[in-house]
């Protein structure tokens, strides 16, 4: 905190995500970059107590891509990796990993 006084950043709303310097421009940091990401370790959900509620179910996801003429169709596990997906989705299309950029909702 000491190093946002002495450069003279003030917080907008006492929040670090949002800041403006002595110059009057606004930065405007997101939460990972603020925080860590979060690393377990190797002990298990159970060890953790995690996996109190979980309940392994099956989703569907359809996946629109401009590589393919219409939808494609999953029906996954809710356990399955981001990663594992991908690489499923490629070889299904036969497209390569490094053009490839999966989004949520549009983003």
């Amino acid at each position: 905190m000491e190093l946002l006084i002495d450069a003279k950043v003030k917080l907008i709303l006492k929040k670090i995500t949002l800041a403006i310097d002595r110059k009057g421009i606004r930065y405007e940091l997101p939460i990972f970059v603020v925080n860590p990401p979060l690393t377990f370790g190797a002990t298990s959900l159970a060890e953790r107590n995690l996996n109190k509620h979980y309940q392994e179910n099956e989703v569907d996801i359809v996946v629109r891509s401009v590589a393919t003429p219409e939808d494609k169709k999953f029906k996954l596990s809710n356990g399955t990796l981001v990663k594992q997906f991908k690489m499923l989705y490629l070889d299904t299309v036969g497209l390569s990993d490094k053009r490839t950029r999966m989004f949520y909702n549009g983003r």
